[in-house]
């Protein structure tokens, strides 16, 4: 029940978003025939079993498949990141989440199993689908800061990193080289405090 009341809070309390933030969706084409489509950002607050107090603050993402073969997608994080400030690192997580966090509406069962969910993708940030042509999937993708040393950080839709550095004034954290023609790295665009970089996020393939 803290839970609930803690989500719902948080969900209707105003959050401060940038011109760009408040965009309804950004949408990213690319040669490898993923689209996808980034929603609103979304804020919670979560506690996990040791007690650690987080803020949860996620977006939803639809990927399409607009080619005429199945893709494979991987969505994969490190398990912990680092971000300096002048009072000293701050760490912070990014997780890929199950579709249900991508709704616009839960019930109470649905509400708490997403929650139960949510420890197995901090522990393991990844997940894998299979996506068939003109089919659609949902996720989200979140990130976990501890409170109270909350920094603002925001999430653009992933991209196929295929043409080089789309975004050349960010600090690049993707070190894969571009000439596998079995696994594509994906990139994931955050701003961190008005500062711009890109990690990565996982990959793709074409399944023979």
């Amino acid at each position: 029940m803290t839970k609930k009341l803690m989500f719902l809070m948080v969900l209707f309390a105003p959050i401060a978003l940038s011109a760009q933030e408040k965009s309804k969706s950004t949408e990213q084409t690319s040669k490898s025939g993923l689209r996808f489509d980034k929603g609103d950002n979304r804020g919670s607050g979560y506690i996990d079993l040791m007690g650690t107090d987080y803020s949860l603050r996620y977006s939803p993402i639809l990927i399409t498949n607009d080619s005429t073969i199945p893709i494979h997608i991987q969505i994969a994080f490190s398990k912990e990141y680092n971000y300096s400030v002048i009072q000293g690192d701050v760490k912070f997580k990014v997780i890929p989440m199950p579709k249900e966090w991508a709704q616009n509406g839960t019930t109470d069962i649905m509400f708490d199993n997403m929650f139960d969910e949510l420890p197995d993708y901090i522990d393991k940030p990844l997940m894998n689908d299979t996506i068939k042509p003109g089919e659609k999937i949902g996720l989200a993708i979140g990130t976990l800061v501890v409170r109270p040393r909350d920094i603002s950080i925001s999430i653009n839709a992933p991209f196929v990193h295929t043409e080089g550095e789309i975004f050349p004034t960010c600090d690049w954290r993707i070190n894969e080289s571009l000439s596998s023609n079995i696994e594509i790295p994906l990139g994931l665009k955050l701003v961190i405090n008005e500062i711009c970089t890109i990690i990565p996020c996982g990959h793709i393939s074409y399944p023979e």
